[in-house]
Order: structure tokens, then sequence, then C-alpha cells
């Protein structure tokens, strides 16, 4: 099986959860608390995995690249917003939008990527 299935898959189902929410929380006007929540999840997650693999990177005393320093820095960034947002500080809720669209917009470019460019493996 190619990777691009698997991924195409994430990606989708990714986007399809984001874009659900942002639907919901427009329609229900209130305090709805989902959007940060679900940032959380997804940066908490990031942050696990690219410990795990940083863990790895050091033990075998390979070079760890800028991207991969940015994708950390960027997980943990959107975990404080998320964190700030939940806490009742309301100047978190707009840079919390931003983070929520321009993830939105790098999830369908990335299912975009994967649905024109075979790939046959991930790295």
């Amino acid at each position: 099986m190619k990777i691009e299935y698997p991924m195409r898959a994430l990606f989708l189902i990714l986007l399809s959860l984001h874009i659900g929410v942002a639907v919901f929380v427009l329609q229900h006007r209130g305090d709805v608390r989902l959007p940060p929540i679900v940032n959380l999840v997804i940066a908490v997650i990031l942050i696990i995995y690219w410990a795990d693999r940083w863990y790895t990177y050091l033990a075998d005393k390979v070079y760890i690249n800028k991207a991969s320093a940015l994708v950390l820095l960027f997980a943990v960034v959107v975990m404080s917003i998320s964190v700030l947002h939940l806490s009742g500080h309301e100047f978190a809720g707009t840079l919390h939008w931003v983070f929520y669209t321009v993830h939105s917009i790098t999830l369908l470019l990335l299912l975009l990527f994967y649905r024109t460019f075979q790939r046959n493996r991930l790295f």
C-alpha cells in the first residue's frame, strides 16, 4: 500500500473535524470551548510525537532539522494559546482563531499535495 492513501485519509479526517467544529461554533454563537479543546488535543499529540522522535534522534546522535523544530514550536504556541483561551483570557480568542484557520488551510494544502503527487515513502 502506498503511503499517500493513509495520509490522505488522515488529512481528510482532520480537515473534516476542523470544518465540523467551525460550523458547530458558528451555529451556536454562545460560549463554545470546542475549538480550543480540539487545537489543544492536536497540539499535545504533535508534541508527544515530536518529543518521541527527537528523543530517538538524540539517542542516535542524528542532527535535528529546522523544519521539525518549527513544527514543535508551532504546536507549543498553539497549546499555550488554547490554554490561555480556556482559562478565560479574551485576547487569546482572536489569536486562537488565526491559528485555527492557518491549521485548517495547512491541512487542505497537505490533502491537495497528497492527492496530486504520489509518494512511496513518508520521509
